[in-house]
């Protein structure tokens, strides 16, 4: 009898990922901002590592530019927090462009083909 789905590894590994950066964060008892954004990246990374490849074509597919976005975003967000420390609209900015960058590479299709003209053999070389 089976009793484990196959997204159980999935789940654990969200979990442990999550739960490891958490407790890095609460060392000091103080969950800073920049603190908040790496756990974020940490479940985002652990999604699309374990858990999108285990989804159905249709889902997978747009989970892979959620999760491309959130990424690239979260990312951006936590380069301005380092920076700054704070968030200004102008940051908002770059980490939707950020996003929608990254969303960009997983809509574009990747087996672009082109033609190749043929070498016309039957012409003398000189």
């Amino acid at each position: 009898m089976k009793t484990t789905s196959k997204y159980t590894k999935a789940i654990v590994s969200i979990i442990a990922a999550v739960a490891i950066t958490v407790s890095t964060a609460l060392t000091d008892s103080v969950l800073s901002s920049l603190e908040i954004v790496t756990i974020a990246i940490a479940f985002t990374t652990a999604i699309s590592v374990y858990l999108v490849p285990n989804l159905d074509g249709n889902v997978s597919r747009y989970a892979k530019g959620i999760i491309a976005f959130a990424g690239a975003g979260l990312a951006a967000l936590s380069t301005i927090l380092i920076d700054s420390g704070s968030v200004s609209a102008g940051d908002i900015l770059t980490v939707v462009i950020a996003g929608l960058g990254a969303i960009g590479v997983v809509i574009l299709p990747d087996n672009i083909t082109s033609e190749v003209p043929e070498i016309d053999d039957s012409l003398p070389v000189e």
